[in-house]
Parts: structure tokens; C-alpha cells; sequence
């Protein structure tokens, strides 16, 4: 699972499990399904491709688009739309994630701590809410 940062520790999530390509993609309450199941596939050069274990699509930006957007599932193409730098954060133990195509960081909109809040990019800030932890599911 990749969590935002507390309060809320809110698994990221594909909005109604949908495994189609274009799926919305959220914080959302911990359910333990699939489509909070995430892993990173390291591709190369310090970069990452994020992959839903339930739809087997990766998490992309929508038409490679440079400004605020909400993220998509995608079928994987190899585009730097769908490549994630991951670094460590200001706080221990969290990252942030990059878009290589944009530059912009992984970030809850308007910073909400609410299930159902869509994850964006946005400009980097070292914010809360673009803080997120991996966290091990059994």
C-alpha cells in the first residue's frame, strides 16, 4: 500500500476498482482490496513505474499534461508521463514522488485528509500532501 501522510494514513486507491484504462485514482478508506495494492517496478535511472496489482495498469498523467491534473490508470507505454521519481521526504520515513515528464510532485487535492480526494500533480511544496509512505500488506 502507498499511504498519504497522517492524520489520514489513507491507502492511494483506484476510485471504484475499476481496472479500465482512464480510472481515477483517490485516497480512499482502507478496504484491503486490490485496488489499493500498489508495487513500484524500478525501470531505470532512479525511476519508477507505479502498478495497481488488481488492474495491472500504472499510474500515469493524463496526455502528458505539465500543470495540475488529477492521475490515471493506464495501460504502460513507457512514457516519462508514467515515470515516478521516488525521494525521501522532510519527514522520516515518507517520500514524494516526482513525475518525470512534468517535474510535479504526487499531491492530495486542496490537501484534504477526506476519502474519496483525488491524487493530482502539483507543484512541488514539501507539503503533507505530497507525503506518502509504502506500507506492507499481509
Amino acid at each position: 500500500m502507498l499511504c498519504s501522510y497522517p492524520p489520514e494514513r489513507l491507502p492511494l486507491d483506484v476510485q471504484n476498482g475499476s481496472a479500465g484504462i482512464g480510472a481515477t485514482v483517490q485516497q480512499y478508506t482502507v478496504n484491503h482490496s486490490c485496488s489499493q495494492e500498489w508495487r513500484a517496478d524500478y525501470v531505470t535511472n532512479g525511476y519508477y513505474r507505479l502498478v495497481n496489482q488488481c488492474s495491472d495498469k500504472v499510474l500515469g498523467v493524463p496526455n502528458a499534461a505539465m500543470g495540475t491534473i488529477p492521475l490515471q490508470t493506464w495501460d504502460w507505454n513507457g512514457s516519462d508521463a508514467e515515470l515516478w521519481e521516488i525521494q525521501a521526504a522532510a519527514t522520516s520515513g515518507y517520500v514524494t514522488v516526482i513525475n518525470k515528464g512534468s517535474g510535479l510532485a504526487m499531491d492530495l487535492a486542496n490537501a484534504s485528509p477526506n476519502p474519496g480526494t483525488p491524487v493530482q500533480q502539483y507543484t512541488s511544496n514539501a507539503g503533507p500532501s505530497q507525503q506518502w509512505q509504502f506500507h506492507l500488506e499481509p
